[in-house]
C-alpha cells in the first residue's frame, strides 16, 4: 500500500495484500485515491481457500458477493452497501443433517429483509418468515407433506405473538389461539366444521 499525502492528510492508495505466517495470502484489496476500498476484495483461509469475494466501490460493498465458511456458503448482491434481492445460504451436508435444514433464502429491498424461506435437509420447504420494517409479522410452518401446519401472526413494534392458527393434515383451519400484548393466551376459537 502506498501512503500519500492529500491536503496534509496521510491516505492509503493502491493494492494491499496481507499474508498469514505460513506465507499464504490472507487479504487482497485496493484503495482508491480517496483512501476508500475500491475494486475486487478477496479474503482467504490459512490453507489458501477463498472465504470471501466481492467488489467494493468507493468504500461500500457493491455487486455480487460470496462468503464461504466451514459450514455453509452465502451469496447475494449489494447495492451501495445494502443487501438487495435474493440472498441464498447453503449449508454443507454434514451440518445440514445435524441441524435439519439445508438452505435459507432471504429477500431484501433497499437493505430491508422482507421475506425468508427455510428449507429442510430433505429439500422441502419448512417455513416462510414475512417481515415489515425489519420485524417478523408472520411465520408460516409447513408439515412434512408440504401442507400448512401453523401460522403465527405477530404484533408490530416487537410486542410478541398476536395469534396462532393451527391446521389439520388436510389443510383445514382447526383452531385459532389468541394472545394479549404480554404473550398470554386469552382465548381459543375452534373451527370444528373444518375437521
Amino acid at each position: 500500500v502506498e501512503s500519500v499525502y492529500k491536503n496534509g492528510e496521510k491516505i492509503k492508495k493502491g493494492k494491499y495484500i496481507e499474508y498469514y505466517r505460513n506465507g499464504q495470502t490472507k487479504y487482497e484489496y485496493s484503495y482508491n485515491e480517496n483512501s476508500e476500498l475500491d475494486g475486487l476484495y478477496m479474503k482467504y483461509e490459512e490453507n489458501g481457500r477463498i472465504c470471501q469475494k466481492g467488489t467494493m466501490i468507493e468504500g461500500e460493498k457493491d455487486g455480487f458477493w460470496i462468503d464461504y465458511t466451514m459450514r455453509s456458503h452465502l451469496e447475494g448482491t449489494y447495492v451501495k452497501g445494502k443487501k438487495e434481492g435474493l440472498w441464498k445460504n447453503y449449508y454443507l451436508p454434514d451440518y445440514a443433517y445435524k441441524h435439519s435444514y439445508l438452505s435459507i433464502e432471504e429477500n431484501y429491498k433497499d437493505g430491508e429483509l422482507y421475506l425468508k424461506k427455510v428449507y429442510l435437509a430433505t429439500g422441502e420447504l419448512s417455513s416462510i418468515w414475512t417481515y415489515e420494517n425489519g420485524e417478523c409479522t408472520k411465520l408460516t410452518f409447513y408439515n412434512s407433506e408440504g401442507g400448512l401446519a401453523l401460522i403465527n401472526y405477530y404484533y408490530k413494534d416487537g410486542m410478541g405473538k398476536q395469534r396462532t392458527e393451527y391446521f389439520t393434515d388436510n389443510g383445514s383451519l382447526e383452531k385459532t389461539v389468541f394472545f394479549d400484548d404480554f404473550g398470554y393466551r386469552t382465548h381459543t376459537d375452534y373451527h370444528r366444521e373444518n375437521n
